[in-house]
């Protein structure tokens, strides 16, 4: 997320904590809001290259997984965001399970109904059909960032690998 500030808010709240392997763009705003300062939005225009192959969402996925135990150490307040990775973790082979053992229809179809709507929302905010693909994306990044934590219990190691 692009983050611009004024020099004595970094220098009040420290700066970007560089203990952190990522989420130091949750972390700052967070200490920005707690010493009391305010934040606004600009009109400003960011061109962004996003990650266009698997490959890049695995290694994206496994970075952030390694060093998700230490954002959550410093703000526990995170775990519902954390929570969704595991939600994508079982969806689809919950569902593709279901076909061969019914009583999975029980978990897979609510869940199923959770990504439809997450689909629909997706396409009603930002018109583009790409948005199509994002619960897939999301369920190869939530087992990187699964492999990646469990990666982050054994190493300190938040290299991007």
């Amino acid at each position: 997320m692009p983050f611009s500030c004024r020099r004595k808010v970094l220098e009040k709240t420290s700066g970007f904590d560089e203990d952190l392997g990522y989420g130091e763009d949750y972390d700052l705003p967070k200490r920005i809001d707690e010493a009391g300062f305010e934040r606004g939005q600009t009109g400003a225009v960011v061109h962004k290259k996003m990650i266009s192959t698997i490959g890049g969402v695995w290694r994206q996925g496994r970075w952030y997984g390694k060093s998700l135990l230490d954002l959550f150490r410093k703000h526990p307040q995170i775990l519902p965001t954390i929570m969704m990775f595991g939600f994508f973790l079982i969806w689809l082979p919950a569902l593709i399970l279901s076909f061969i053992f019914w009583p999975l229809y029980l978990i897979s179809i609510p869940q199923t109904g959770l990504v439809l709507l997450y689909i629909l929302n997706g396409l009603y905010r930002t018109g583009d059909p790409y948005i199509l693909l994002a619960p897939f994306i999301k369920t190869v990044r939530s087992y990187a960032e699964a492999i990646g934590t469990i990666e982050g219990f054994v190493t300190e190691d938040y290299g991007r690998d």
